[in-house]
Order: C-alpha cells, then structure tokens, then sequence
C-alpha cells in the first residue's frame, strides 16, 4: 500500500471496473482512453462536475444498452489555496 498527497487543486476519481468496461451495443467497452479523454474534457471542474461529466460520457457511449456491471464513481478535488 502507498500514500499520495494530493496538491491544491488536484482531483482523484476512484472506480470501479464498470466504468472501464461499460459497453455499446456493438460489445465494446469504454476502456481507459475514453475514461482519460472524459477526464480532460472536465478540465478545472470540482468533483460532482467532474463525476456528472464522465457519467454523461459513459452514457453516450452506451447509447441505451444494458449494462451487466455496476458503475460506481467517487471523485475528490482538493480546494485550491485562497490568498
């Protein structure tokens, strides 16, 4: 087990693996590229921003299709520090 510490403004998504492996109705999975470019596109976001978005973006890719998996996200940011 380690330890990190998050700096002032950083944020932490933890998941599980329905995130990753959320699927289309062609079988394929959302995958950790489009979990990254979820994350980008949230940019400065705070943490419920952050969740909804990605949420959206597994949404759209799954376009209706049942999901054999849960989906589960807590996400953390770090208030910047205030002057």
């Amino acid at each position: 087990m380690g330890t990190a510490r998050l700096q002032p403004g950083d944020r932490l998504l933890l998941y599980t693996d329905g995130v990753t492996e959320a699927m289309d109705a062609a079988g394929g999975m959302f995958g950790a590229q489009r979990l990254e470019a979820a994350l980008a596109a949230a940019g400065g976001a705070d943490a419920a921003q952050t969740e909804a978005l990605v949420r959206a973006a597994i949404d759209g890719f799954a376009a209706g299709t049942k999901q054999y998996d849960d989906i589960t996200m807590v996400a953390l940011r770090r208030a910047p520090v205030v002057g």
